[in-house]
């Protein structure tokens, strides 16, 4: 199936049934469903999947966030898509995030406790897995305690859909879509594990993201509890506007984060000036 296919299956799945997306501003939310899908499907059954921008981290200014990067992309266009990536991964070094909520890694231990898998599900590209890795452990968060046995999953990225560039990465319990549709990428894995859960409890900030997975498993024998999580929705919409600028937060940043770009890179440092200069 080639990548028009993919993104048909996507569309046809978003219009099949209507989801119910459980709107909420706590993760703690979440225990009370996992605890009565334990009870009627067994914890080894249950899958825990959260997304990590603005639902497990955030970014501590406008730079480096979410509408900052659609900015670029918007402004710079495809071709410049490898560069603005680079950018924004030598950002996250730059500049560490912080939680959304402090409560995050305990409740995500507790999971644990009860017997449910757990993993992460992430548009970012597999480029991001290291500076991703790293700020996972560094909030006590430890997917891979309990997370999926995928050994017929390689260690190394790999393509989901034939011929496409975008290649996916599942290490550690972390699953990194480079952008595809949350839905469709997470079947595609578990059809290539040929394993899937009873029941998924699904986490994220975006409403494309959790009715993707609503539809995605309509009419299958998966049941899908997706809770829209909208506790950065402030702060993001005042970044929506602070994008309209994307240099001004780099001026201070922009000697320590060429630190953080290689030499080797150059076409990511004309880049930065050229965002200097918007």
């Amino acid at each position: 199936m080639g990548l028009r296919g993919f993104f048909f299956l996507f569309v046809l799945f978003l219009f099949s049934a209507r989801a119910e997306i459980i709107e909420n501003k706590d993760i703690r939310d979440v225990l009370p469903r996992l605890k009565a899908l334990v009870a009627k499907y067994g914890a080894e059954n249950v899958l825990f999947v959260t997304d990590f921008d603005n639902t497990v981290a955030e970014t501590v200014d406008a730079v480096g966030g979410e509408p900052w990067f659609e900015r670029l992309l918007d402004e710079f266009g495809e071709t410049r898509y490898r560069d603005v990536i680079l950018l924004q991964r030598a950002l996250f070094k730059a500049v560490p995030g912080r939680l959304v909520q402090a409560e995050t890694p305990q409740v995500i231990r507790t999971i644990q406790g009860l017997g449910v898998k757990t993993m992460l599900l992430t548009s970012r590209n597999r480029e991001f897995f290291t500076v991703t890795d790293a700020e996972l452990t560094r909030f006590g968060i430890n997917l891979a305690a309990l997370t999926l046995d995928f050994r017929g999953i390689p260690s190394r990225a790999f393509a989901l859909v034939p011929n496409e560039d975008r290649k996916v990465l599942f290490v550690n319990g972390q699953y990194y879509t480079a952008g595809l549709p949350k839905g469709p990428a997470l079947r595609a894995l578990f059809d290539r594990a040929k394993w899937r859960p009873r029941a998924i409890v699904f986490l994220d900030d975006r409403v494309r993201h959790t009715e993707s997975m609503e539809h995605t498993f309509a009419g299958t024998d998966v049941e899908i509890v997706s809770f829209r999580y909208g506790v950065a929705d402030e702060k993001i919409e005042r970044e929506r506007a602070a994008a309209a600028h994307p240099g001004e937060g780099l001026i201070e940043l922009q000697d320590k984060l060429r630190g953080f770009i290689p030499p080797k890179h150059g076409a990511c440092h004309t880049l930065l000036s050229e965002i200097l200069a918007l």
